[in-house]
């Protein structure tokens, strides 16, 4: 996890073609597992909405758009706030 000016950017690893959706964290890593493809950017479009979901904040891809690992931005949350927010997956 790495702050930038009271944004966060976070380390994901993403398993796509799932029976379900749901968000785990294991240690310092992040695992995520969509439904959705990983073609047409149609399961990067679901880990943002996800993760917008769950955090209540804008989320963007920084870098990973055609890799299983990612690294996420999310906007305007301090690290407090994600920290609560982690703790309780």
């Amino acid at each position: 996890m790495v702050l930038k000016e009271r944004s966060i950017i976070i380390k994901i690893k993403v398993k796509a073609c799932s029976k379900e959706e749901k968000i785990e964290k294991k240690g310092e890593e992040i695992l995520m597992w969509v439904k959705a493809k990983p073609e047409n950017n149609k399961a990067n479009q679901e880990v943002v909405r996800i993760l917008e979901k769950v955090f209540g904040k804008k989320v963007r891809i920084l870098k990973g758009l055609k890799s299983r690992k990612k690294l996420v931005l999310i906007e305007n949350i301090g690290e407090e706030e994600i920290g609560k927010i982690l703790e309780k997956l």
